[in-house]
């Protein structure tokens, strides 16, 4: 099974209208979502982000999960994300992308040469206006509870663990997180540490249990807001 990532590039044209961006892929002479193939090793939503700026030169933010798309056929299967454009972009025609274009959602549709990619536009189109993205995370990997003498809620993360926590940082580098919260566990708020100081953010530690959630005021924002929160 060949595994790929993308997303779905769009962009604010006007405070009304926004618009679609296409790649024109010379080997293939086609207009296309921007993707490609999952190297060993890389996750796919950095696979996604790695392919945007390759493709367009754009560092783009993320936000949904828009689709898992299978081609029947070639034994292929790719995760969409929806990515807005913020920013310059530094693209450059090359032997892979000869042009990158930007048009209003129904002359992208048009424009897409695949069918699956007019259905992508379609299904990003009917989404109804903004949302909260959700970023939920386990806490990395900590010391045992038989290695760990003191009260459970004080246990720190292993020397993996912080090599998981550094890793997150990268990981969550296509989006743009806004808040983070996390229990007030140790091992919980440690995983996110690194996180926060990359992003300068403070993180609101609350205590959890099942009955409770993180509360925040409800604002809506574009683009849209995220939320990491560790438990």
């Amino acid at each position: 099974m060949i595994r790929a990532a993308g997303a779905l590039l769009w962009r604010q044209s006007s405070p009304d209208s926004i618009e679609i961006g296409l790649v024109h892929r010379i080997r293939y002479n086609d207009w296309t979502i921007p993707k490609g193939k999952i190297e060993d090793g890389e996750s796919a939503i950095a696979c996604a982000y790695r392919e945007i700026f390759e493709e367009t030169g754009i560092k783009a933010e993320f936000t949904r999960h828009l689709a898992t798309v299978e081609y029947n056929g070639i034994q292929k299967r790719v995760k969409y994300w929806v990515a807005e454009s913020v920013g310059h972009s530094t693209f450059i025609p090359n032997e892979e992308v000869s042009e990158l274009v930007w048009n209003k959602p129904n002359e992208a549709i048009e424009l897409a040469t695949y069918q699956t990619d007019k259905d992508l536009i379609k299904k990003f189109l009917e989404i109804s206006g903004s949302t909260d993205t959700l970023i939920i995370l386990r806490h990395a990997k900590a010391l045992d509870r038989g290695d760990w003498d003191d009260h459970d809620s004080l246990r720190v993360l292993s020397e993996k663990g912080f090599l998981q926590a550094e890793q997150l940082v990268n990981h969550l580098e296509p989006f743009r997180i806004e808040e983070i919260y996390s229990s007030d566990f140790t091992r919980c708020v440690q995983t996110v540490t690194q996180l926060a100081q990359a992003r300068g953010i403070t993180i609101v530690e609350s205590t959890f249990n099942s009955t409770t959630v993180p509360s925040s005021p409800v604002i809506v924002a574009e683009p849209e807001r995220i939320w990491a929160i560790s438990s």
